[in-house]
């Protein structure tokens, strides 16, 4: 009787632990052919992995994993770029990240290698956070190794600087603030914008951040779906804006009925 329940207990234990983890990533689901290495394996074997950050330039350039090279998996040259990474490395594991979780970039960057023949082959879905929490002294944020945890900007604080599409247009309505789109322009094609708005790249905007040239000022900012501005914030922190707004859902929610 006794062995049935510790048998049991074991089964249920189990049971929880793998309903745990589907909560903390749900993607593994989608992706179960997907090697995953935890936090700790990663930390035992840093210097004998090859890490590749998945993520565009923007997100690489505020926080990274220090001996990553960043490979955008979206790039067509991808595989290329991995193929010139590995070959003077011979078989050296390769390890994926992005953002961890509910980011499915680091798993599809895994299948595109593991499609292209690349063996040995890890997905590290904890992400770049758990990263900066756990190993601060191999990671990067906003040019400062260690990473200072307390630069991670929280959800809240993030959301406290949004506002919903006819909030957006009402404040852009006052006259008082500047107003940027921030898209590329290719992908102001999809939507021309706000009239009033002033187009300036991600990548010029924070230039302007860096040369002083809106500091005082206050902001109104949209990108396409709401995601870019998540890492502008970034730099909007640390070069002293406190003034500013951005746009939930982007430039799609302003064509969304």
């Amino acid at each position: 009787m006794q062995k049935t329940i510790v048998a049991l207990s074991l089964v249920i234990a189990l049971g929880c632990a793998v309903v745990a983890e589907a909560e903390e990533f749900p993607l593994r689901a989608k992706y179960p052919q997907v090697t995953t290495i935890s936090t700790a394996e990663l930390i035992a074997q840093y210097d004998d992995v090859l890490v590749v950050d998945v993520r565009s330039s923007v997100e690489y350039e505020i926080c990274k994993i220090n001996s990553a090279t960043n490979i955008l998996i979206t790039k067509a040259s991808f595989i290329d770029e991995l193929t010139k990474l590995r070959a003077p490395e011979g078989e050296k594991p390769l390890v994926f990240y992005c953002n961890g979780h509910t980011c499915s970039k680091s798993y599809k960057a895994w299948v595109a290698a593991e499609k292209a023949g690349f063996g040995n082959i890890l997905c590290y879905d904890s992400g770049i956070f758990e990263w900066i929490t756990t190993a601060a002294d191999k990671a990067t944020l906003l040019n400062e190794t260690p990473a200072d945890q307390k630069k991670v900007v929280p959800k809240a604080t993030f959301q406290a600087h949004c506002l919903e599409k006819e909030q957006f247009l009402e404040a852009c309505a006052g006259g008082d603030q500047l107003i940027f789109d921030i898209r590329e322009p290719l992908q102001r094609k999809e939507y021309e914008g706000i009239p009033e708005a002033r187009n300036v790249p991600f990548t010029n905007f924070v230039k302007l951040l860096k040369e002083g040239r809106l500091e005082g000022e206050s902001l109104l900012i949209y990108d396409s779906v709401g995601k870019q501005v998540k890492w502008l914030q970034y730099r909007l922190i640390q070069h002293g804006i406190k003034e500013y707004k951005f746009l939930s859902g982007g430039a799609r929610a302003l064509i969304s009925e």
